[in-house]
């Protein structure tokens, strides 16, 4: 035969067979572990470890009462610490919020959360229109490729539109692509590393945050970990591949999954040029997906049977996405049916949004608030939860 004769003509395909090899050891989750991409892939495998330890933070012995925080990054803030800047210190603060995460992700961790014989107290769930936007296409990517596992998606999979799941599907056809593989990030932590830049010292932060510190009432065993979680360290190295020495997913631990990194205000015009952007990038063509609804129903169900005191609350967005928000009328329906499912469920239901519901009102971009303004969110949310 020609290709025994010529074993060369065999090269292109064990070549193949070996690229494909090599990219099903990416499906591993010791791999995984090795190699983590920045951004949203740290997050949900930070939130990962967090439930893991969950159930540890719940025993009695642990003291204060614990609340949960679901949401999208726009409820990144929430934690502890805002509520130490309002003087409260009777909760303990978990914040399970994920980038973009919808109801789906949230229906995944109220199903490990809220059934076994330990469970928190609170549930602060924070709703974005986002997340109620079949055509938003978030569910594929970040949900269903870093936020659930295969149980989940397989027992789900009926209520998964169909090219979110084929977007899951050739993440695990093709792990590598499906990593969301970063050619940027790897330069630059390559020069990072050979630069051999200086490591960051938490205690230069403590020096800058420590006006801060005594605004938010930090206690003082806990100001190292919030000057390090506030002013985050700006150096790359190839160790933040690592879920180990992952330094984003050291800041979220310190923080019990909280982020802030999201301080200042933008100017006017940015506002305006960003919020017209997601206007027609997520609100032209807004389609209610009700599988997100049957996701919410199956989350209120777990944490009302529980016996968690429940608050959804819409996170507060700038006055341009706030017109654009107002401009489309299934917008408001999607707030009317959640707040007719929370009160159902016992819950209540808290809008930002409405005029006067809050006197904070800086924006680090058109999405989110500063999280100078969560002391003020969380203490809200405190004083809206069910006794």
């Amino acid at each position: 035969m020609d290709y025994l004769r010529s074993p060369y003509l065999l090269y292109p395909l064990m070549f193949s067979a070996a690229l494909l090899l090599l990219d099903k050891l990416f499906l591993l989750p010791e791999v995984r572990d090795c190699f983590l991409q920045p951004g949203g892939m740290v997050y949900y495998r930070q939130r990962q470890g967090m439930l893991e330890t969950l159930p540890e933070k719940l025993r009695p012995s642990a003291g204060a009462g614990v609340a949960v925080v679901f949401g999208d990054s726009r409820s990144f803030a929430v934690s502890n610490w805002s509520l130490y800047a309002t003087g409260d210190h009777r909760l303990s603060v978990y914040n399970f919020a994920g980038p973009q995460a919808n109801l789906a992700y949230h229906a995944y961790l109220a199903e490990r959360i809220f059934q076994g014989p330990l469970r928190p107290e609170i549930l602060w769930l924070g709703l974005s229109p986002d997340a109620f936007n079949r055509n938003g296409f978030l569910f594929g990517d970040p949900v269903l490729k870093f936020g659930v596992d295969s149980t989940f998606v397989d027992q789900y999979r009926s209520e998964i539109p169909a090219p979110d799941l084929e977007v899951y599907e050739s993440s695990r056809r093709f792990a590598l692509p499906g990593m969301n593989f970063s050619f940027r990030a790897l330069v630059r932590r390559l020069r990072g590393e050979l630069q051999g830049e200086a490591r960051y010292s938490p205690l230069v932060a403590q020096a800058q945050a420590g006006a801060l510190m005594q605004g938010w009432q930090i206690p003082e065993s806990q100001r190292a970990a919030f000057a390090d979680a506030v002013f985050r360290p700006q150096r790359d190295s190839l160790e933040d591949y690592c879920y180990a020495t992952n330094p984003e997913r050291i800041r979220l631990d310190g923080a019990n999954g909280a982020q802030f990194n999201w301080f200042g205000q933008a100017d006017d015009k940015k506002l305006r040029e960003e919020s017209e952007r997601l206007r027609k990038l997520y609100l032209n063509h807004f389609l209610v997906s009700q599988e997100q609804f049957f996701y919410f129903s199956k989350v209120l169900r777990r944490a009302r049977q529980s016996g968690a005191r429940i608050v959804v609350f819409w996170p507060r967005v700038n006055p341009y996405l706030q017109k654009a928000y107002a401009g489309e009328p299934a917008i408001a329906a999607v707030w009317r049916r959640v707040v007719q499912m929370t009160e159902a469920a016992g819950g209540a239901a808290l809008n930002l949004n409405e005029t006067g519901a809050m006197r904070c009102n800086l924006f680090y971009d058109a999405s989110h608030m500063s999280y100078s303004c969560f002391p003020e969110v969380s203490a809200l949310l405190l004083a809206h939860t069910p006794h």
